[in-house]
This record gives structure tokens, C-alpha cells and sequence, in this order.
């Protein structure tokens, strides 16, 4: 969790309370700092950034700010909080980590699953699959009778991305057969198969987020600089604009195939979400701009800005 760290110069040796706000408010954020003073010797105080904190400060969110201003007052615990001679003010910058923005680009993959479309007939032994491209994957079919009953992806090639590229399966050898069909469905994530970018989010969680579906580009907002843990087929460019990292839309998503779709987000608190969207459903969805990733069912999904969140 991300924390406002408060500086400033003990008067009294023990604990004191600290009050801050704003500079524009009239009411304090009272906190008590209980831990041991040496008089004169700057100390440090973290507090926690919590809903309440922002709303105490009339903030919506202190990562869309370089700074605050902030006023305070230490008083000793031991004093009576409305004695002026207690009282000593302060003021000072509240430096905030700035989540910055990154646009991730992931620009392709190899084949975990082909889907049979037409098992076909007329195969005495299993058809050979043939799927192009200058690094291909390599599959067998298998048959239950004289049709395919399903292929199997033995090597999963690299640099595949949608449009994919047509699965043909050869000419069945007995008479009357019809030549079956298949069609890539799904890609393994993108480089090395780790399927990971680490990051510190605007919140200051440590986490990793995902980059599956190949040929898609999205947006993560971080406040170090995201590790790469994809290999060559991810790019991670960082954006010199990052205030995507503070818009918040409303979208709505529409899984028009038979497939579950999954997808995560950033939500408007940039909290980090993943969220399954079954076969033929819709839903809408509240989430920091351009933070849509999906990790399976791209491109059957289709996604329309709703604007500013209800």
C-alpha cells in the first residue's frame, strides 16, 4: 500500500500526535506517532494512503499528483490539544511516486490448442497438418474411425499472431472422403512462456500482471520501471503522457463466441482484477484507461467506450 510519509522535528521526547491537511481545509487528519523521540533529531512518519485518508484530505487520488502541500501541527501526547503554547506547526511537500504509464505490445506466440472444425471422413490414417509461417508449429492429427478426432500441438513454433495463419490438413485417401478442417484457437503467452511483467502498481503492490494474447497492445501503469520477464516478442515502451493512468472509463464487452473469454484490468481504485466473460454474455466494466488485457478469447471480444463511469 502506498504511504504518505510525514518529516518533522520532535519538540518533545516520546510520542506525539500529528496532525495534517491541506492548506484550503480547516479540519486535521489526526494520527499518533507513539514511538520514541530524541528532541531536535528529524524522524519519519508513514501513513498508510487509505480511502479514508483521501477523503479526510478532499483528494480523489494522490498518485495524479507530483505533490501536496501539506500543513501540520505536533502536539505532545501529554498535553491538552487546545493549549496554543503546545502546539508547533509545520509544513512541507509531500513527495508522491508518480505512476507512470507503459504501453506493452505483445507480437506473437506459439500454438497450444487447434480447434477441429470438420472431423471430415474417409482417412485410413491420419492427415498431415500444415500450418505456414518463417518459425511454424508443428502438430499430428489423430482419428477416431476414418475422421479426425482431434490434433495435437507437438511443437508450438513462435512469432503466430492473429489474423492466424490457416491449418490444412491433407486430402483424405479413400473414396468419397471429405478433407477436414481446423483452426488455430489459442496461443501460449508471448517470448518464453512465463506469461509475466512485474510491477509496483500505483497502490506501491508489488505484483505481476499478464501478456497473453498476441497482436494485442494495452497499457500498465507502474511506479518502477516494469520488468519484462517475456522475452524477445514483448515490447515495453514507456509513455512520456501518463494521464491514462488517472482516466477512468466505462466500458462495455461482449463475448460474441462459444469460448470463455478472459481478461484483467485495473480498476478505478487501481486495484488489479482478472474477470472470466462466458460465451455470448456482456458485462461493463469501470477501469483505468487502456489497462484492458485480454488472455484468452481475443479477437471475439468486442469492447465499446461507455465514457465517464455512472
Amino acid at each position: 500500500m502506498a504511504t504518505l510519509t510525514v518529516t518533522y522535528t520532535p519538540q518533545y521526547e516520546g510520542c506525539h500526535k500529528i496532525w495534517i491537511k491541506l492548506p484550503s481545509d480547516t479540519e486535521y487528519c489526526k494520527f499518533l506517532d507513539s514511538s520514541a523521540s530524541v528532541i531536535g533529531t528529524p524522524k519519519d512518519f508513514d501513513i498508510e494512503v487509505t480511502p479514508e485518508l483521501l477523503t479526510c484530505l478532499g483528494v480523489s487520488d494522490i498518485n495524479c499528483s507530483q505533490s501536496i502541500t501539506i500543513n501540520g501541527l505536533i502536539i505532545p501526547c501529554c498535553a491538552s490539544e487546545t493549549d496554543p503554547a503546545a502546539r508547533v506547526t509545520f509544513t512541507f511537500n509531500a513527495t508522491v511516486t508518480q505512476c507512470k504509464r507503459y504501453l506493452v505490445e505483445c507480437k506473437g506466440s506459439g500454438v497450444r490448442y487447434i480447434e477441429v472444425l470438420n472431423p471430415g471422413s474417409g482417412y485410413s490414417s491420419p492427415p498431415s497438418v500444415t500450418i505456414p509461417g518463417a518459425d511454424p508449429a508443428i502438430a499430428v492429427a489423430y482419428l477416431a474411425a476414418d475422421s479426425v478426432d482431434y490434433i495435437e500441438v507437438t511443437d508450438p513454433g513462435a512469432a503466430i499472431a492473429p489474423p492466424f495463419p490457416p491449418v490444412t490438413l491433407s486430402a483424405p485417401d479413400l473414396p468419397g472422403g471429405v478433407q477436414a478442417t481446423a483452426q488455430i484457437r489459442e496461443l501460449y503467452p508471448c517470448g518464453d512462456g512465463l506469461g509475466t511483467i512485474s510491477i509496483t502498481d500505483c497502490l506501491g503492490n508489488e505484483l505481476n500482471v499478464s501478456t497473453v494474447e498476441p497482436d494485442v497492445e494495452y497499457y500498465i501503469c507502474s511506479t518502477t520501471v516494469p520488468v519484462n520477464n517475456q522475452g524477445s516478442e514483448t515490447t515495453i515502451t514507456p509513455v512520456v503522457d501518463s494521464t491514462g493512468c488517472c482516466t477512468c472509463r466505462n466500458y462495455r464487452l461482449t463475448n460474441t463466441s462459444k469460448f470463455t473469454a478472459q481478461f484483467e484490468f485495473f480498476d478505478c481504485d487501481h486495484v488489479f482484477n482478472t474477470y472470466n466473460l462466458t460465451s455470448l454474455a456482456t458485462v461493463d466494466l469501470c477501469m483505468i484507461q487502456g489497462t484492458l488485457n485480454f488472455l484468452k478469447g481475443y479477437p471475439d471480444v468486442t469492447v465499446l467506450d461507455l465514457g465517464n463511469c455512472p
